[in-house]
């Protein structure tokens, strides 16, 4: 496909992109620079495989205890309010983990409308 005729069709989906969205339908490009693949590398046997997950330690336990003993404890403490840039659940979580280590800093970013957040040890 020529070039020209390419950022025509570029220029015209993302100029149609909000019509689309309202439809239900998420069009991106097929290409390196977007992480959703192109569906026809997608095979069945893709997602008949179990991954390893290689590099991560899901360490369950440890989410267990979150889970049945730190989340609940601080629960009931703060009413969230909608907020764009991080759903009701991340925030209990993020309010959760900050009284329970209570990190000497907390550093805070916005990046790309997510909030990024990194707790440092009190230790």
């Amino acid at each position: 496909m020529s070039t020209l005729i390419r950022r025509a069709l570029d220029k015209a989906v993302v100029s149609c992109y909000g019509i689309f969205e309202t439809l239900g339908y998420h069009v991106t490009p097929a290409n390196y620079w977007y992480p959703i693949p192109s569906s026809d590398t997608l095979t069945d046997t893709l997602f008949e495989t179990i991954s390893e997950c290689a590099g991560l330690d899901w360490n369950l336990p440890k989410q267990e205890y979150y889970l049945t003993d730190v989340f609940p404890k601080y629960a009931t403490e703060v009413e969230f309010a909608q907020n764009p840039g991080i759903s009701l659940v991340d925030a209990a979580i993020l309010h959760a983990m900050i009284r329970h280590h209570s990190p000497r800093k907390l550093l805070k970013s916005a990046a790309d409308s997510r909030l990024v957040s990194l707790l440092v040890p009190a230790s």
